[in-house]
C-alpha cells in the first residue's frame, strides 16, 4: 500500500499493517530518523515492526515464522508499505518467503495456516 510522509496518516496506515497500532510519534521518529533521503534516488527502507515466532512441530523440530512490516521509499519520494512472513527451518534457513501490499487478514491468515500445518493440526 502507498501512503504519505504525513505523520498522520502515515500512523494510521501502519496501524492497517501492523500487529500493534503505530503512533504518530512513532511514525514521526520513522521518518526523521530511519527514512532520511538518500542522495541520487537510491532506495531505502526501514522495518516498522520485527516480530518472531516459534513453531514445535511433531518431534520437537521448531520452525520459526518472521513477520516484519517495512516501509519503502520508492521513486518520486512515494512511501509503500508491506509485510514480510518469512518461514525459518530448524537451522535458520529460509524455506518461504510470503509478501502482502494490502491492509486485509491475509498476512494473519497465512501465519495461522502455516503454524497449523507444522504442527501437524487438521482444521
Amino acid at each position: 500500500m502507498f501512503t504519505s510522509e504525513d505523520y498522520k496518516t502515515l500512523a494510521s496506515d501502519l496501524s492497517k499493517m501492523t500487529v500493534t497500532p503505530v503512533t504518530i510519534e512513532q511514525a514521526e521518529e520513522l521518518l526523521s530518523e530511519h527514512m532520511a533521503w538518500l542522495p541520487q534516488s537510491e532506495p531505502m527502507q526501514a522495518i516498522a515492526e520485527d516480530r518472531l515466532s516459534e513453531i514445535n512441530s511433531p518431534g520437537g523440530v521448531v520452525h520459526r515464522l518472521h513477520r516484519r512490516t517495512i516501509v519503502f521509499r520508492r521513486e518520486q519520494d512515494r512511501l509503500q508499505i508491506m509485510v514480510e512472513i518469512a518461514l525459518e527451518g530448524p537451522d535458520g534457513i529460509e524455506l518461504e518467503r510470503r509478501r502482502f501490499n494490502e491492509p486485509a487478514d491475509e498476512p494473519d491468515r497465512y501465519l495461522e495456516e502455516t503454524r497449523t500445518r507444522l504442527a501437524g493440526v487438521s482444521s
